[in-house]
């Protein structure tokens, strides 16, 4: 998502998800990433939500309560998903992240992960909402071995978190996040 101060040009660009949907799919991760972009609409600022294009028959752009959606393509088959997911966002956040002021991203996970790496070499800062403390929480969502390490490393050096609860909060607290 991005978003843009009318009345000063800056821009602050957010990705929801760790699994980074958005309308027309719809579930708690969904409406929340959807109240919070309509929400900073309403405040005056440019929101643009950046997210998957599943299907071709979703539009890619598309303006909805006074906030954009840009689906980015990927192919949506076992084994490719990821990771042409992954490239759609890179290549968006290299060619467009710099236009924006801050980066918020809706879970952690493997996109976060992509964003705080390149919120880092573009100069942007990350915040990084974190939802969940239970037993598919953080850790879980991080993994382990090597890739659960460097997924870690980056997490831990995002600009900011917001955390939706006290629980979560204290994990944050122990998991060595900012």
């Amino acid at each position: 998502m991005a978003v843009q101060k009318e009345n000063t040009g800056k821009c602050a660009a957010c990705c929801p998800d760790g699994q980074p949907q958005f309308r027309p799919l719809v579930g708690g991760y969904e409406r929340a990433a959807e109240r919070l972009s309509a929400a900073l609409a309403e405040a005056g600022l440019h929101v643009v939500v950046i997210t998957e294009r599943r299907e071709r028959a979703w539009p890619a752009v598309e303006l909805i309560d006074g906030y954009e959606v840009r689906r980015l393509s990927c192919l949506y088959r076992r084994h490719l998903h990821a990771v042409s997911s992954l490239l759609s966002f890179a290549g968006f956040l290299l060619r467009h992240g710099r236009a924006f002021d801050i980066w918020h991203v809706h879970q952690y996970g493997s996109h976060a992960t992509l964003a705080i790496a390149l919120g880092k070499l573009l100069h942007r800062p990350v915040v990084l909402k974190l939802t969940n403390s239970a037993a598919m929480g953080i850790e879980k969502a991080l993994g382990n071995g090597i890739v659960g390490r460097i997924t870690a490393f980056f997490h831990q050096r995002v600009s900011a978190c917001i955390a939706v609860s006290e629980e979560t909060a204290k994990r944050q607290s122990v998991s060595a996040f900012p």
